[in-house]
């Protein structure tokens, strides 16, 4: 039920606010639509299907704060996966400490 949701909201975001500035990149300044946002969310859902995600699957993101990462958040959480996110910063210890603590290992 949630999920049903939160999907609708982002998709009536995405609808009603096409043309309205979504995202900026602090450090380029790039600013990103919600119509280009829900492109790549799209094509990040695709990808998904592909590499055989499923419903409930952990799926982590690293990398630095910026929209690209928003819009790898969105398309998990969106998709039906659980995101799982990891800071650019952590080490290998601390990486592979959330990953196995996101599988429950």
């Amino acid at each position: 039920m949630l999920q049903d949701n939160l999907i609708k909201f982002f998709e009536e975001s995405f609808r009603k606010n096409s043309d309205m500035p979504a995202l900026t990149d602090y450090f380029t300044r790039e600013t990103l639509s919600y119509y280009m946002v829900s492109r790549e969310v799209a094509k990040l859902h695709m990808m998904m299907h592909e590499c055989g995600i499923k419903d409930d699957d952990r799926v982590a993101i690293v990398g630095r704060n910026n929209p690209r990462w928003v819009m790898a958040f969105i398309a998990t959480i969106t998709y039906g996966a659980v995101a799982v996110p990891i800071m650019q910063d952590f080490d290998a210890n601390d990486a592979l400490f959330t990953l196995k603590h996101a599988i429950g290992a």
